[in-house]
């Protein structure tokens, strides 16, 4: 089948744009389905209502792939923070700005699931947008200095004779 690609035209001069925590929503539906969800089990009747609600963009937050150093922070923070006193380790997840790698993470579909859900939404004459942002690395410890180099041994040139 040929996809048809009708243009968006102007975004009018304040539009409203409504942010999705893709890692939230995929632990709700997770929970809905009784299975682990990707972004393709947002239901279409989700992104109906978003556009009859009149928003322009829909910001999905959180779909980079994240380290095990931001999840380790996260958790951490159970000990500290006491507005998230009571959670478990698997209720926290990694932040969304400790990106690892600027592709759409493995357990949310993968980049086709992405490439799917925003086409989804451009159906519905709303834009998708995600966010680059190069200082949202993973922050890391610096890696272990290199180990020195081998002895070298120097011959002069009246031993090699």
């Amino acid at each position: 089948t040929k996809q048809i690609v009708m243009p968006l035209g102007p975004l009018p001069r304040r539009p409203m744009l409504m942010q999705l925590n893709t890692r939230v929503l995929m632990t709700e539906l997770s929970e809905t389905l009784g299975r682990e969800a990707t972004l393709d089990d947002i239901q279409d009747s989700a992104l109906d209502r978003l556009a009859q609600a009149g928003f322009h963009i829909i910001y999905l937050l959180g779909v980079w792939k994240t380290g095990m150093f931001g999840l380790h922070k996260s958790r951490k923070l159970l000990e500290q923070d006491p507005c998230i006193k009571g959670f478990s380790e698997e209720m926290v997840g990694s932040s969304p700005f400790a990106i690892t790698e600027y592709t759409v993470a493995d357990e949310l579909g993968g980049d086709q699931a992405l490439e799917r859900l925003c086409a989804r939404i451009r159906s519905r004459r709303m834009r998708a947008v995600v966010d680059f942002v190069p200082n949202h690395g993973e922050a890391m410890p610096p890696p272990p200095a290199p180990p020195p180099p081998p002895a070298l041994h120097t011959v002069s040139l009246h031993e090699a004779q």
